[in-house]
């Protein structure tokens, strides 16, 4: 039961992080994103300080991912994606985007098996194709509909999506809690050394402790998942997944009072379709396995 209880955590505090990126607005998306690595990064080396045997294995990980170019590259590829993934995350809540947030969270596992049948050129069934179709009917529904391109909601899946490119081919892939460490280490390196982020800027000290706190709240919910997983089925963690951009799409509409058009409802009862459809094909392999 306490693997459940981790990973739930982890995906509602993943949801309700949006109302705190919203919450120091007058900073701006760039800088919050550089704190939050920064800071996450700090807190990771705090914690390999304080328990041996973490120490041992942030060096041991260091000297190692350094003595494998092609791990080095995947690494740097995914740290490059993702952190486009927090930045637009992070600008999405900060101008009152949560809505197109919340599409882009709903459609990137589907993204993610469709960049998998390009790239790896992955075996899918009817149920699966039938299911990446009415998500991008739902997509084009809301292109058509607003008449604007769901940039964000799009980005958010494909960097999502090419984030989890590299990482099945990574050899850190081994451990959940390693890989994301080392991604964050590989983020902080990437801010500093293009850290053209106004660290002096007015509202810096204003803001200060609620940017420190953002690096901890990056890493809690890692740490949680990582200690849930090892004891939840996937097909489980896959079903906890929509947990997320659910408390998004609901602070659109009930905290940041977004209007939800008829096309919109309808292009999400596409997607939820989508991911019914998804979900009963992930229990079904569960059942034959």
């Amino acid at each position: 039961m306490s693997g459940y209880v981790y990973v739930l955590a982890a995906y509602v505090l993943w949801g309700m992080l949006g109302i705190y990126w919203n919450l120091l607005h007058p900073v701006n998306e760039f800088e919050v994103m550089a704190h939050r690595i920064v800071w996450g990064f700090v807190v990771i080396i705090a914690i390999a300080c304080v328990i041996p045997s973490k120490r041992v294995k942030l060096i041991h990980f260091i000297k190692g991912i350094h003595a494998n170019r092609g791990e080095l590259v995947r690494l740097c590829v995914a740290s490059i994606a993702i952190s486009m993934n927090w930045f637009v995350f992070i600008y999405a809540m900060m101008n009152g985007a949560a809505i197109e947030a919340s599409l882009g969270l709903y459609i990137t596992p589907l993204v993610s098996i469709l960049i998998g049948v390009i790239v790896f050129h992955d075996r899918v069934n009817r149920r699966l194709v039938t299911a990446i179709a009415l998500a991008f009917t739902g997509v084009i529904l809301v292109t058509y509909g607003l008449g604007t391109f769901p940039v964000i909601a799009l980005l958010l899946a494909l960097t999502s999506g090419v984030y989890g490119l590299p990482r099945k081919r990574s050899n850190s892939m081994r451990s959940g809690w390693r890989w994301r460490r080392s991604l964050l280490l590989w983020q902080a390196f990437f801010c500093f050394f293009i850290h053209n982020i106004h660290w002096c800027s007015d509202h810096r000290f204003k803001c200060l402790r609620s940017l420190v706190l953002a690096g901890l709240l990056t890493v809690l919910p890692l740490l949680w998942f990582s200690k849930g997983v090892q004891t939840v089925s996937l097909t489980t963690v896959g079903f906890f997944q929509y947990i997320t951009p659910t408390i998004v799409f609901l602070m659109g509409v009930f905290v940041f009072q977004s209007t939800v058009a008829v096309v919109e409802w309808i292009a999400f009862g596409l997607i939820w379709s989508s991911l019914l459809l998804y979900s009963l094909t992930l229990k079904k392999r569960k059942l034959s396995n």
